[in-house]
């Protein structure tokens, strides 16, 4: 799948002092050749999705802008229960599920993250890649003195 910049926010600047950009993706199922008419995107019909890009974590932040193409996808990820708060009525109700934008070549666990989230433990959405990351994380690093 092929994700396409909708969207580009100015930098901004974090608390930290972190520089960052807001990214609105488009998902886009694929690239179609027609005849005698070059090259044309197809869209999907997922709805777009931010995505913040760090400075000091993603290349992508000193290349991507307006209409770029990268490959990735837009994804609902079951997570850990969590609070969401509606701005016009102060309403709480409570989630299960986020959706994110992943890159190609990022884990689970790792995009989940990204967005403050952890997988929920059970879910289908975790696969092989994802329990063999989660046992890495899990295993103790000794340090050797010098």
């Amino acid at each position: 799948m092929y994700l396409k910049a909708i969207e580009v926010s100015e930098v901004k600047e974090a608390s930290n002092g972190n520089l960052y950009k807001v990214v609105t993706f488009q998902e886009l199922s694929e690239f179609a050749v027609l005849p005698g008419k070059g090259q044309t995107e197809v869209k999907t019909n997922a709805t777009p999705h931010k995505r913040v890009l760090w400075n000091n974590q993603d290349g992508l932040f000193h290349s991507m802008e307006q209409n770029d193409v990268t490959f990735g996808t837009i994804k609902r990820l079951e997570v850990d229960e969590y609070e969401i708060t509606n701005q016009q009525t102060g309403e709480v109700r409570r989630a299960t599920s986020t959706t994110v934008v992943q890159f190609r070549g990022e884990s689970d666990d790792s995009t989940a993250m990204r967005y403050g989230r952890k997988l929920r433990i059970g879910s289908p959405v975790i696969n092989e890649e994802s329990k063999a990351n989660a046992a890495v994380k899990a295993v103790e690093v000794a340090s050797i003195p010098a």
